[in-house]
């Protein structure tokens, strides 16, 4: 247990599990903003939001200790900024699921409380040098700024707001007091909760349905593509080395590959239920978030420096294959579904090959 001056608080390890739960919150609303717009432009809106939820995940990592082997002493203040960040996480995500025009007002004002959250407790942390304050100050100023500048610059301004989160955080993840052990435990904890989410989205579908209306047959494909992400996923934790460069390459793999992977659980859940809306927008839903999970598995093989990274690749080609022949001969969903899982967990079971 860690002790402040007033309260006996929870080892870090809980408090991080503990954090989490508001990412975890978090995921499953914004995964409801892609099953209710689909659409390019609504893909898009969806992975800049958990670009910036991941974001704030991992800087707060940085600043809390958590991929390190000395995490810092936890105390009461602390312990409030954090639990108003999972407030904030979570209100984020809900926003996001709104009309962009609507929700605009709310999303910036959290996105801004976030900012502020991470600058206090860097400074209260002692964890958070000159560069990272001057950066998180500017990132405030571009979210105001994107307020009061004309409609032509206001866009320019919030993505500026954005890209210097985003920096900065890559740059906090090349720290030297970053352990490698340590991070891709964290990160491994947090695909995990993201696979998980997946079932999640199905439960709740499947509670919306009679068991005569679910479509029993594609619970099989569902289980065995969840079983081939997170096989080949820690798979590739044998990284042979996880200097700065490795290191980056390998959290950036991330992004794509959560994304791609809640993209999947609301292709996943409408198949589920057998959906029309999967006739006509099988690559939105279900294709194009399975290639990004392979292609962000093969990478992470490739970046680990395994020999796995070639028949994962293999895998990727075989599945554009299927979906190429699967859009011209109009293949039926369901059929897709088992050619898809077969075609995964066979690269994957090939890529475990000793």
């Amino acid at each position: 247990m860690a002790k402040s001056s007033s309260f006996v608080w929870p080892a870090p390890a809980w408090v991080d599990l503990f954090y989490d739960l508001a990412m975890a919150a978090a995921v499953l609303a914004i995964s409801g903003s892609y099953a209710a717009d689909y659409s390019l432009a609504g893909g898009l809106w969806f992975a800049v939001t958990y670009g910036v939820l991941m974001c704030f995940w991992a800087f707060t990592g940085v600043l809390t200790g958590s991929f390190t082997s000395e995490p810092v002493k936890q105390r009461s203040w602390h312990m409030a900024v954090l639990v108003i960040q999972m407030i904030a996480l979570l209100l984020l995500a809900v926003s996001a699921e709104e009309n962009i025009a609507q929700a605009v007002v709310i999303y910036d004002a959290l996105f801004g409380l976030l900012l502020i959250s991470v600058l206090v407790l860097g400074l209260g942390t002692g964890r958070m040098g000159w560069r990272t304050r001057i950066f998180i100050v500017l990132a405030i100023g571009c979210l105001g700024a994107s307020w009061v500048l004309p409609v032509g610059y206001f866009l320019a301004a919030w993505i500026c707001a954005v890209a210097l989160l985003g920096v900065e955080t890559v740059l906090q993840i090349s720290d030297k007091r970053i352990d490698g052990a340590r991070l891709r435990h964290r990160f491994g904890e947090l695909t995990v909760l993201i696979i998980g989410e997946v079932l999640v989205k199905i439960a709740l579908t499947a509670r919306d349905e009679t068991l005569l209306a679910i479509n029993l047959p594609a619970v099989l494909p569902i289980m065995v593509l969840l079983v081939a992400m997170w096989w080949a996923y820690f798979l590739a934790h044998r990284v042979r080395s996880f200097e700065r460069g490795r290191r980056l390459a390998w959290v950036a793999a991330h992004v794509p590959l959560q994304v791609g992977i809640l993209g999947l659980a609301v292709g996943l859940s409408k198949l589920l239920v057998d959906s029309d809306s999967l006739y006509s927008s099988w690559l939105n839903l279900v294709g194009g978030p399975l290639v990004l999970v392979m292609v962000s598995l093969a990478a992470l093989h490739g970046i680990a420096g395994l020999a796995s990274a070639k028949a994962m690749s293999l895998g990727v080609v075989l599945l554009l294959i299927v979906l190429l022949v699967g859009e011209l001969q109009a293949v039926a969903p369901l059929v897709l579904a088992y050619l898809l899982s077969a075609v995964s967990l066979g690269s994957v079971m090939f890529a475990a090959r000793e």
